[in-house]
């Protein structure tokens, strides 16, 4: 199963019922999910459903997308700021998978390249073995990293005032509910 969000609707200060903030705060700006202008690495997660340790998490840059946002998994609050794994795609430094421990961050791969609006770009989890692609296809190798075995499938953005723009968010592995 999946669940999906295209942020087409009215602007608004958060990303409404479905979505908890677990950081920061995301709104919607012109159909697309974006961080507030209150801070940076703000991280939103689908709370709707409960989820499954094993799940993708997969985000379309949006056209305004010009800076630094995507998907998470495992993605919680269990010390207050922040918990789970992200993929970066970055316009200026590319793709990188990070883990996040209440608000510090550890680079578990620096794949590079170059990501631009419209790119698809998903993080995968199964078991302790993440998958970071980009338009369908798998970039950089395997990481394996055990630090949080469950956890909720979401988004991040770190660009404010339109440039860190998501235009559709679909997450697989959750528990109807």
């Amino acid at each position: 199963m999946s669940v999906s969000d295209n942020f087409n609707r009215a602007n608004a200060s958060s990303l409404g019922a479905n979505w908890t903030d677990i950081t920061g705060g995301m709104q919607i700006v012109s159909n697309e999910a974006e961080c507030d202008t209150g801070g940076l690495y703000e991280w939103t997660v689908w709370s709707a459903n409960t989820w499954n340790a094993d799940q993708t998490s997969q985000v379309t840059l949006g056209p305004s997308w010009a800076g630094d946002s995507g998907p998470l998994v495992r993605a919680g609050d269990a010390a207050g700021g922040g918990d789970g794994y992200m993929a970066m795609a970055h316009s200026s430094v590319g793709m990188r998978i990070y883990r996040r421990d209440n608000g510090s961050f550890t680079q578990l791969q620096d794949i590079g390249g170059s990501v631009a609006a419209g790119d698809v770009i998903k993080l995968e989890i199964t078991g302790t073995t993440l998958k970071y692609y980009k338009n369908g296809a798998q970039q950089g190798t395997d990481q394996t990293d055990s630090t949080y075995a469950t956890g909720s499938a979401g988004i991040y953005s770190a660009t404010a005032g339109n440039t860190g723009g998501i235009d559709d968010w679909v997450g697989t592995g959750e528990i109807a509910g």
